[in-house]
């Protein structure tokens, strides 16, 4: 039987890494705030001390995770090869995305044009199209089975096949709304991102981010996984605005599930980009010991439930747990 900790055969812990500097502030010095993970890796997670995001560090080369998000990343990460109907009943899925076009639907104007950029199945642009009937809706999603199914299931015409470095291929200026739905914890490079989301918006846009809340009560050991690259508390979230020239609008957290998991936050293209951003100090010794409690609170009674359910989490050539 395969051993937790590998994929496809490779371990994990014996991969070459590389120490990245910290992707907002450009920092180099870390406070190690918890080693350990729901697979098993032995990943380390840690915290800048200039200004306090938190990321695993060190992590393997780009190369690495192009071929995990390509053959791995949606059987290993949520169980499904292709979305059918069964996936589209999952609680959290409605939950999520019916909570974020509610809260959408006081802050956005009535009309405009949207791009989600990681839009998966479609079911937020199909809720959203159903709740703004006047808006030009499109979608960007790198899996085909996921994006394929938003067409087909959803008619969603405008989703399209690509990675998102093609949102350099877009005109500038051409959107009024960027939605961007647990998305951003998984990019290797979350400037990439803001800076050409910042390109595409109009004057006025409005950036939508949604990402797990690494001060949220409810995730446990569960949400260090090797997918998750980076996790946002709401400071750090807003330095990066701060840094890409955004200003904040609106702020909420929560999810379908009781206890707050889920960050939400909304925010405006500004006047200019600053030329002079520094991140604002931070008591990073708090926020690791924060993170490290929260973060080992829940783990082992979660982990001993799918352990239960599962011979193993490791994925052979097919998808497959083998013994």
């Amino acid at each position: 039987m395969n051993s937790i900790g590998s994929i496809q055969g490779v371990h994990y812990g014996a991969l070459p890494k590389l120490e990245i500097p910290c992707a907002c502030c450009g920092g180099r010095i870390f406070r190690i705030a918890t080693r350990g993970d729901r697979y098993g890796f032995g990943l380390t997670t840690v915290v800048c001390k200039q200004c306090g995001l938190i990321f695993t560090n060190p992590r393997p080369s780009d190369e690495w995770f192009k071929e995990f998000y390509r053959d791995h990343y949606r059987k290993y990460y949520e169980d499904v090869a292709e979305p059918d109907d069964a996936y589209l009943s999952r609680e959290w899925i409605q939950g999520r995305h019916r909570r974020n076009v509610k809260f959408l639907q006081t802050l956005v104007p009535r009309t405009g044009a949207l791009l989600d950029v990681g839009c998966a199945e479609g079911t937020f642009l199909h809720l959203f199209q159903e709740a703004f009937p006047q808006w030009q809706i499109q979608g960007i999603e790198p899996s085909s089975s996921f994006s394929q199914f938003a067409r087909q299931h959803y008619g969603l015409s405008t989703v399209r096949t690509t990675t998102f470095e093609e949102l350099d291929a877009l005109p500038d200026h051409s959107f009024g709304l960027i939605t961007v739905n647990h998305v951003l914890e998984h990019l290797l490079d979350p400037n990439f991102l803001f800076s050409r989301v910042r390109r595409l918006l109009a004057p006025d846009g409005l950036l939508f981010i949604d990402v797990p809340d690494s001060e949220g009560t409810a995730a446990g050991l569960w949400r260090l996984h090797i997918g998750h690259v980076y996790h946002f508390t709401e400071p750090t979230l807003r330095n990066f605005l701060a840094k890409h020239g955004f200003d904040h609008v609106a702020t909420a957290r929560g999810d379908e599930n009781p206890r707050p998991w889920t960050l939400q936050v909304l925010a405006r293209v500004g006047p200019r980009l600053p030329s002079n951003w520094q991140a604002a100090a931070v008591d990073d010794g708090a926020i690791a010991r924060n993170f490290a409690r929260l973060c080992h609170r829940t783990f082992y009674k979660r982990m001993r439930r799918r352990l239960s359910r599962m011979k193993s989490l490791i994925l052979s050539g097919t998808g497959k747990s083998t013994s």
